[in-house]
């Protein structure tokens, strides 16, 4: 589990240092739709919780 842990920091460690296109690139290719007009940062963060491995 600790393993797994550090792996899935140091993903986000990387993704931090993206371009938002990019970011916003592998959202969308998780499925996860954004409407920029409509959605907030807390909307995304919703959405990204509710994917299921």
């Amino acid at each position: 589990m600790l393993k797994e842990k550090q792996f899935i920091e140091d993903v986000c460690k990387v993704l931090v240092h993206e371009d938002s296109e990019t970011v916003f690139a592998l959202l969308n290719k998780a499925g996860i739709e954004i409407d920029v007009e409509k959605d907030n940062v807390f909307d995304v963060i919703r959405k990204i919780r509710g994917l299921k491995a």
